[in-house]
């Protein structure tokens, strides 16, 4: 195990890991398609004309799509990271749930989209193991 780190920073950690670009893939789908139904505007293009609100919720889904798979990958890279380093897991949990960085996985949307985590085996194994030992104090 690391060095202890405060649960605080923890999770600050994880919201710029996480979350900081998922709302930059986010934001950058909707920038980057608004600017393309612009240059297609501007050089007077009839060939989007009609579509720019189906290129504008494509655009969307591509974005959410890929944030999706950007949270999926890292949160459990977080997670091991964290539970390598907190002193008190079932408090940095909470902390990460009210924070948005995990779902709460007794709520009924939070456990299908805690489901949604992309793990490898040497990661699930990991996360079990320290998760046990958290459950086992």
């Amino acid at each position: 195990m690391s060095a202890a780190v405060s649960n605080t920073r923890l999770v600050l950690i994880g919201t710029l890991w996480v979350n900081g670009p998922v709302t930059v893939i986010l934001l950058g789908g909707l920038a980057a398609t608004g600017f393309l139904l612009h240059l297609a505007h501007a050089n007077g293009s009839d060939r989007l004309q009609g579509r720019g609100v189906a290129l504008l919720i494509g655009g969307l889904a591509v974005s959410f799509v890929l944030a999706w798979l950007w949270w999926s990958v890292n949160v459990p890279k977080w997670r091991i990271w964290a539970l390598e380093r907190t002193t008190d897991w079932p408090a940095l949990k909470i902390r990460a749930i009210q924070a948005g960085l995990i779902w709460d996985e007794n709520t009924e949307a939070g456990s299908r989209f805690t489901r949604t985590e992309i793990r490898s085996a040497e990661d699930q194994r990991r996360i079990i193991a320290l998760e046990r030992s958290w459950s086992s104090q």
